[in-house]
């Protein structure tokens, strides 16, 4: 693959199992993009301060040992994809936000999701879904997740504000068309609200037919007239694949990564579609993340 000028898919590293896993992820992504990966480790001293020259050398050790890793699992699914890699300081969402400006999306695991971590440090994963200037791809495999065989899909909720113009709607379409996955398009009730009847539903999958007609598209409705995507996919925990969502809460992007584990668990991925947004807009978020 030959180098451009393009925005790379940026990918946080912290040495967990997670996060080498969203590299794994990522790695389709830059090929869909035609695209660099980079992979960016962030020591911590935003919760400690300054570091003494040893515990700096250590951390550095740390972090060269995590990128490295990470890099022999993409070695794994290697595909023609240039890799860099890079040490940052401060606060992991902080400098992820900032790169956001000049990525065409960050992935990361799923890891540090939970209530506690979120109301404690702040999850990293939460807060570039609610802030980041490029779309964010959130991935979550548990060890449980059954084999690569079982069928994966592009998962969109819909609700009633969904149309057949969003950034939702071509985020998924382009995700469908380069996985060769199918659409599986799903009736939810928006916040405060009752899911969309089932005409409505089948009207507008009926509409993105006609925009795509090579991918396969396919609606379901929730059992409750009040059911969100969350409730969907823990009921049906063997669903796996992209869900593609635009906006969220990142206590929405919680519900959908987290409750109770199961056996049959699929690997699952969030990817909040967005439009680049202006660098400022992130900038003036930076001293709250830091």
């Amino acid at each position: 693959m030959s180098t451009s000028v393009t925005k790379p898919i940026i990918v946080g590293i912290d040495g967990s199992a997670q996060a080498e896993n969203a590299a794994r992820w990522a790695v389709g992504e830059a090929l869909r993009q035609n695209t660099a990966l980079r992979l960016v480790y962030v020591i911590r001293t935003d919760l400690t301060g300054p570091l003494s020259a040893d515990e700096y050398r250590q951390r550095v050790d740390g972090a060269k040992d995590a990128l490295e890793s990470a890099r022999r699992v993409i070695d794994q699914h290697d595909a023609g994809v240039t890799v860099q890699s890079s040490i940052a300081e401060g606060s992991p969402s902080g400098v992820l936000l900032a790169e956001s400006s000049d990525a065409a999306m960050i992935c990361v695991g799923s890891s540090g999701m939970g209530r506690v971590a979120r109301s404690v440090l702040g999850s990293t994963a939460a807060t570039l879904a609610e802030l980041a200037a490029c779309p964010v791809g959130i991935i979550r495999r548990d060890e449980g997740s059954p084999a690569d065989e079982a069928q994966p899909w592009v998962i969109v909720p819909v609700d009633s504000r969904t149309d057949d113009d969003s950034a939702v709607v071509a985020a998924a379409s382009a995700e469908a068309r380069y996985r060769d996955w199918p659409v599986l398009a799903v009736g939810v009730a928006l916040h405060g609200h009752a899911a969309p009847p089932e005409k409505a539903l089948d009207d507008l999958v009926s509409d993105w037919k006609h925009r795509f007609p090579a991918l396969r598209i396919y609606p379901i409705s929730t059992i409750s007239a009040s059911t969100g995507i969350a409730q969907f996919l823990h009921a049906n925990p063997d669903i796996g694949g992209v869900v593609v969502v635009e906006g969220v809460r990142s206590s929405d992007i919680a519900s959908i990564m987290g409750g109770t584990t199961h056996a049959d668990r699929a690997e699952l991925a969030v990817l909040v579609a967005r439009q680049n947004v202006p660098q400022q807009s992130v900038a003036a978020a930076l001293p709250r993340m830091i």
